[in-house]
């Protein structure tokens, strides 16, 4: 177990994140959007922290929560120990999401660990630029394509 979630922390929030390790995958027309935390209680969980995002706004959660009811997730290292950065992925047939026309193949632009507010791991996570958005899913439902 990491630390807990604590200033200087970057952050999602769990509505973005958690649906995909869970149910296969989220496409989103961008990308899930990255907050710093500014402030924090000591914990853990800690409480009122203060996320400034990536489009200049402020959120002050009073409570985060912790496991299955957390509200924010930490990004940390992705502990595979595989680098899939730059590399063109595709869903793997096993993890039920439908691919038509293999529209959903791509790039890997984002590889990371989630931990939850209290330092656990949730997941690790891959991030794939596909022509139709970006595909958030679980590093274990891709595979890499050997030609784009």
């Amino acid at each position: 177990m990491a630390a807990p979630i604590d200033t200087g922390d970057t952050v999602v929030t769990a509505a973005a994140m958690l649906a995909a390790p869970s149910a296969a995958a989220l496409v989103h027309q961008s990308q899930p959007q990255r907050g710093v935390v500014e402030s924090a209680t000591a914990g853990p969980p800690p409480t009122a922290v203060t996320v400034a995002w990536a489009d200049g706004t402020r959120t002050l959660y009073p409570v985060i929560g912790s496991g299955p009811t957390s509200v924010l997730l930490r990004l940390g290292t992705a502990p595979s120990g595989v680098a899939l950065l730059n590399r063109v992925v595709q869903p793997t047939a096993a993890s039920g999401i439908p691919n038509p026309s293999g529209r959903l193949r791509g790039p890997v632009s984002q590889q990371f660990g989630l931990e939850d507010p209290s330092g656990n791991f949730v997941a690790e996570v891959v991030v794939v630029e596909t022509p139709i958005g970006a595909l958030v899913t679980a590093f274990a439902n891709v595979e890499v394509v050997l030609s784009a």
